[in-house]
């Protein structure tokens, strides 16, 4: 979702986005710069990771993407951000694990 915005344009950034550019710095830092979802047969850079985690594998057409991506950054991330950026930072993603059995 970063790399849609405009960082650091119009002014001063909200303090969320430094919590969620630490928490993608996490996540490169555990699964590498590639994440693979198998639900979207894709991969994913981290910033993409957290938006496949928060709006589904079919994010950039996701309703709630599509207005996030327009959020300005003096403004706070759009809810339940962070909590899915920390959940692929403890790992607890099913679809960042290998396809399940029978599926």
């Amino acid at each position: 979702m970063v790399s849609r915005l405009k960082i650091g344009e119009g002014g001063c950034r909200h303090e969320t986005w430094n919590t969620l550019i630490a928490l993608i710095d996490d996540i490169a830092e555990r699964f590498g710069g590639l994440i693979y979802d198998y639900r979207a047969e894709k991969s994913w850079d981290p910033g993409q990771a957290v938006c496949a985690e928060l709006y589904g594998p079919d994010w950039s057409n996701a309703p709630g993407f599509l207005r996030a991506s327009h959020i300005a950054d003096s403004e706070p991330v759009p809810d339940g951000t962070i909590a899915a950026a920390q959940r692929l930072v403890a790992g607890q993603c099913k679809w960042t694990e290998d396809e399940p059995d029978g599926e």
